[in-house]
């Protein structure tokens, strides 16, 4: 599945365009920019977009789309974790939807359904920290690829070799153990595990708890003795 690249130098949001654009583009279209004025990262949270790293966006136009639109999150977290591997790096997926390497993120994806009259749409929209600076006020939290590796990286090379981790899982959807497949790969990478106990924050409150299950949308946790299905918030590290 080769993808049609659409480029700019500085945009808004490149989730924005295909959710303005997706009903005229195909399936698999990407839109890459430099820059972004209005990055978007979970609940709202404005994502600081400057040059160097490498900020995008997916168009999936399946004629079955998968019931569990988190299953895309699923495909992209997975696929960005072996292109770091592919580098000798250690990544993580920290639930649900953040890369970290070093307990530090380098990595976000935003996933947002899209309707039309009789058809639906999926964009994923990917951030990585690669040559660009971290801010002062992040160091702490975040971290880049050149930081981790002492080399800057050519960006259109990054996003084709991700792009083509992402083209391969997608392509397993034919199959009748994708699902299962892909999501052992990412509870194989995932923080937190089975059986661990976490802090999170919850409605503005930090909650210890003790992680049951984890399952294809959402988690399950003891908090003081009460079984709690969790399918937001933030875990802490």
């Amino acid at each position: 599945m080769n993808p049609a690249i659409i480029s700019f130098d500085s945009i808004d949001s490149t989730n924005d365009f295909l959710k303005r654009n997706w009903e005229k583009l195909n399936n698999f279209t990407v839109c890459w920019a430099l820059t972004q004025t209005k990055g978007r990262g979970r609940n709202g949270r404005s994502w600081f977009s400057p040059n160097g790293g490498l900020w995008f966006s997916i168009l999936f136009k399946p004629k079955k789309v998968f019931s569990d639109i988190n299953l895309y999150t699923k495909i992209s977290s997975v696929a960005l974790c072996r292109f770091f591997e592919k580098l000798d790096l250690k990544p993580f997926i920290k639930w649900p939807n953040d890369i970290y390497i070093e307990k530090k993120k380098i990595s976000g994806i935003l996933t947002e359904a899209v309707m039309g009259d009789s058809r639906k749409a999926i964009i994923v929209g990917i951030g990585v920290n690669v040559n660009n600076d971290i801010p002062e006020e992040l160091k702490e939290k975040a971290i880049s690829l050149k930081q981790l590796t002492g080399r800057e990286y050519k960006l259109h090379i990054v996003l084709r070799r991700i792009l083509g981790n992402i083209s391969r899982l997608y392509n397993l959807r034919s199959k009748k153990t994708a699902t299962a497949t892909i999501i052992k790969m990412w509870k194989k990478r995932l923080f937190p595990k089975e059986g661990e106990e976490i802090r999170i924050l919850l409605d503005e409150k930090i909650h210890r708890v003790k992680v049951l299950k984890i399952l294809e949308n959402h988690i399950e946790v003891v908090d003081n003795g009460k079984i709690l299905k969790i399918n937001s918030g933030e875990i802490l590290l």
